[in-house]
């Protein structure tokens, strides 16, 4: 199972689809006390009742970043950046990620990345969807709440 990190608009959105418990079960999902803290914070929402369920039944990991490995990273919120050095401290496989200035950093420093649109590709090919059909219904749905290109709407239709 590989080692994901997530920062907090990917999980938003996924929990707001309902595919963040399957996705958690797929990889093991390991976010930053940052991250929780904008997930859950003051908000009472089905979203961030979902994601504090599923901290608490260990199918999402909270993992402090040491400070060692703490970056100098100054155009980045708090949980984007924590996000990065979490990946880098854990060595995970990739972040997942929908912030763009997050993006732009995990570009520039070669830091596998991917957004939540192509989650339900992921989960088709895991056999926890049942077919292209479905993955298009939670690509059009993450689609509504999140603002996406053109080609990467494109990208994960053909990548289902």
């Amino acid at each position: 199972m590989q080692t994901i990190v997530a920062d907090s608009s990917s999980l938003i959105y996924l929990s707001k689809v309902a595919l963040l418990p399957l996705f958690s079960r797929i990889v093991y999902l390991v976010i930053s006390p940052h991250v929780y803290k904008e997930c859950t914070g003051l908000s009472l929402s089905d979203d961030a009742q979902q994601i504090k369920n599923l901290v608490r039944s260990k199918d999402i990991v909270i993992c402090p970043v040491p400070r060692a490995y703490q970056l100098p990273i100054s155009n980045l919120g708090t949980g984007e950046k924590s996000s990065i050095e979490l990946w880098y401290f854990l060595d995970a496989a990739s972040v997942i990620i929908d912030d763009k200035k997050g993006i732009q950093a995990c570009k520039m420093r070669k830091i596998p990345f991917f957004c939540a649109i192509l989650v339900p590709g992921m989960l088709q090919q895991n056999h926890m969807l049942s077919g292209p059909e479905e993955v298009d219904i939670y690509i059009d749905k993450i689609c509504r709440i999140a603002r996406y290109s053109q080609w990467i709407i494109d990208y994960a239709r053909e990548h289902r």
